[in-house]
């Protein structure tokens, strides 16, 4: 039975493999500084991510105060400030076992998606990478569970787990 779900699972994970690839190296370690991919400053990583797919991802001294910073503005809704804070925690989860994987045409980017419970409700945290410059992290942030058809393609959804 067991063997079944695993093959369930890698069957998704098939167009996953075609847009990421497997086990690709991004090529430095933590502490050395990098070009930002966008805008060419130069800024240092501060941690290293391998996604499910065994893909590293960096995350930046520049990326890492982005999330920081907009957890500290005070915008209308607390509770984005809380998942923008626990997500950056929980990054490495977020990364590594997605509920669900999309990519958005619009902004040239994977998303990977997590079910955070906050407060006894359910709440989806994403990590952004760049499609270009696949191994840079962008932003931890809240994600409203309506996905637009025209701008996002799944890639990949893991089953909800039974409760």
């Amino acid at each position: 039975m067991k063997a079944q779900e695993e093959m369930k699972e890698w069957e998704k994970k098939a167009e996953l493999i075609k847009v990421l690839g497997v086990n690709q190296k991004a090529g430095v370690k933590v502490g050395e500084e990098i070009e930002h991919p966008i805008y060419g400053f130069k800024t240092r990583v501060v941690a290293i991510y391998k996604d499910l797919l065994g893909n590293e991802r960096i995350l930046t001294e520049h990326a890492k105060k982005h999330v920081e910073r907009k957890a500290r503005v005070k915008v209308k809704k607390s509770i984005e400030v809380e998942l923008r804070i626990v997500g950056l925690r929980s990054i490495r989860d977020i990364v590594s076992n997605p509920d669900i994987v999309i990519k958005d045409t619009h902004q040239s980017a994977i998303i990977y998606i997590r079910k955070i419970t906050l407060k006894d409700k359910d709440y989806n945290v994403c990590v952004v990478v760049g499609l270009e410059n696949q191994h840079y992290i962008y932003t931890v942030q809240p994600m409203s569970g309506h996905l637009k058809v025209d701008r996002y393609i799944k890639l990949y959804e893991r089953e909800a787990k039974k409760r």
